[in-house]
């Protein structure tokens, strides 16, 4: 008797609970905000990481060079060390410039035209879906640092008027580390102080065989991806069995 008693207060309880709950009202949760896909602090961090440390890189590949080994050429068409650090510069330069003066203050979104003829007109490429742009952001690093398909043994000009060809402009690692120096600083300001949502603004990559376009944070992303290819390149002029020993 004592437990028929307890079993049907228990009965009892759970009837009211399940009442009670039925009564209240249904509430919808909140809808959660959209995915905004900037330069948010892990992306921001990751390039500014990336750029300190290609710049660490770049002083230990040209320590203790001497003038021999500065402009040692494997082949007359191949770049000397002193000719591979002066194209980094070059290069991160005129990308830095672009940005910075044309497309970094703004909100709105921007094409930026590499040296294409004829230039391509928005939406000749697509636009990778957001959501899918980070498998795109390590196929851009892969793409870069994946020197397998170069050939060494044949000329490879660049166009007479991309302004990144090196002109034997630094005599010494010295000199030109002053300036590798002053520009990757700037660089890094410039990242540093970015307000804009570069995940909506988009670039022409300038690789023609390429049928997508790159967003801003890919062509930022791009800056220390180049100079680690040609740190690479560097390199491979430093094991060459003929570079002078001191």
């Amino acid at each position: 008797m004592r437990l028929n008693l307890l079993n049907g207060i228990v009965v009892i309880f759970c009837l009211g609970l399940i009442s009670f709950l039925f009564a209240q009202p249904v509430t919808q949760s909140a809808p959660r905000p959209p995915v905004k896909y900037s330069l948010q602090t892990e992306e921001r961090r990751f390039l500014l990481d990336y750029l300190k440390r290609s710049k660490l890189m770049m002083h230990d590949a040209v320590q203790g060079v001497s003038p021999e080994q500065w402009t040692f050429k494997p082949k007359p068409f191949r770049w000397s060390v002193a000719e591979c650090a002066e194209h980094i510069i070059l290069a991160e330069h005129w990308l830095m410039n672009e940005f910075d003066n044309k497309y970094a203050k703004s909100d709105e979104p921007a094409y930026i035209f590499h040296w294409l003829k004829p230039k391509p007109k928005p939406g000749d490429q697509r636009i990778i879906p957001l959501a899918e742009r980070h498998q795109y952001d390590l196929g851009l690093l892969n793409g870069l640092l994946d020197r397998s398909q170069v050939d060494t043994t044949i000329p490879r000009n660049p166009p007479p008027d991309v302004v990144f060809v090196p002109t034997g402009k630094y005599k010494t690692p010295e000199d030109m580390l002053k300036d590798f120096d002053k520009q990757r600083d700037e660089t890094i300001r410039i990242i540093e102080n970015i307000k804009v949502n570069w995940r909506e603004h988009y670039v022409y990559s300038g690789w023609q065989a390429l049928n997508f376009q790159f967003d801003g944070y890919q062509y930022l992303l791009r800056i220390p991806t180049h100079c680690e290819r040609h740190l690479m390149q560097l390199w491979e002029v430093k094991r060459d069995e003929k570079y002078p020993s001191k």
